[in-house]
């Protein structure tokens, strides 16, 4: 699975080596995930378990660094970093469809 950031326009993702981290959506807390989906521009974005912002979004402040090898999210922070547009592009979003292929259909052809 290919791990990238939700917030418009953040193009990074996971590489491992670079020194960019990336932190899970607050599914569990239903008003903080409400205010990091407010603050990432993502009106019409609905966040899973595989949902990830960047690091590059969080202050230095917004982190724990009790454990100096790996510093923590501190509790209700939200995202605040952003470089958006002064314009944005306010698509609707696409909806996607599920194509299934039968497998023995395809070797049956070949």
């Amino acid at each position: 699975m290919l791990i990238s950031c939700s917030a418009y326009g953040c193009t990074y993702r996971f590489v491992k080596g670079i020194g960019i981290s990336f932190h899970k959506f607050p599914l569990k807390n239903n008003d903080l995930c409400q205010k990091w989906v407010v603050t990432t521009k993502g009106a019409s974005f609905i966040p899973t378990k595989y949902s990830y912002i960047c690091n590059v979004h969080f202050h230095k402040e917004d982190y724990n660094y009790e454990n100096a090898k790996k510093p923590r999210l501190k509790s209700n922070v939200i995202p605040s970093i952003f470089n958006f547009p002064e314009k944005m592009d306010c698509k609707k979003a696409i909806e996607r469809k599920h194509i299934s292929i039968n497998v023995t259909d395809i070797r049956d052809t070949q």
